[in-house]
């Protein structure tokens, strides 16, 4: 899927209610507003999901699905472009096993290696290589998260928190600070 223009309110790379997509899924933000971007389906599973915000903005970004579904494997990349909330998992319902969120660019507020109120089965993976105002480890209102990863490496931070924001259960968090600017880092 590839937007280079227009207003949308929600784009999915995976399917609808039904199915499961063969291969990789490959969302490209490259212009244009955008209120929700799903790597995976509305109500379904996806193996792979890739987003990769460049230009334009997109309210949120789930590496996930919507309302149900197992994602694999979900890559949420930012190298420009606006986004409040960059989530690795799913947003609603079902699962992500592994999530992967590196920002490299943009103008990030919250970034979440989990879902909005979903688990993530294996492990969470946060790579801030630039500025975000509040990174999380885990999820937003709800989740399980069996570990954490977060690496910062030339990027900062306001907040840096290892486990989830309102709601869920990070059982262990990894933070590793390799050079950055960063107010309040909590485990």
């Amino acid at each position: 899927v590839q937007i280079n223009g227009g207003t949308i309110t929600n784009v999915y790379g995976g399917n609808d209610a039904n199915g499961k997509p063969n291969g990789n899924i490959e969302v490209y933000i490259n212009n244009g507003t955008i209120t929700n971007t799903f790597g995976g389906g509305n109500q379904t599973s996806a193996n792979t999901t890739n987003v990769y915000l460049i230009g334009g903005s997109s309210d949120n970004i789930y590496g996930g699905s919507n309302l149900t579904g197992e994602v694999t494997t979900s890559n949420v990349i930012t190298t420009g472009g606006t986004s409040i909330n960059v989530y690795g998992g799913n947003n609603q319902g079902g699962t992500t096993d592994v999530t992967n969120v590196t920002i490299n660019g943009g103008n990030i507020t919250n970034v979440y290696g989990g879902g909005e109120q979903t688990s993530v089965t294996t492990n969470t993976n946060v790579n801030l290589n630039s500025y975000a105002t509040n990174v999380f480890g885990g999820s937003n209102l709800n989740g399980t998260i069996p570990v954490s990863n977060i690496i910062v490496t030339n990027g900062g931070a306001l907040n840096v928190y290892g486990g989830n924001n309102q709601g869920g259960t990070t059982t262990t968090s990894n933070i590793d600070i390799k050079g950055s600017n960063i107010t309040n880092l909590y485990g």
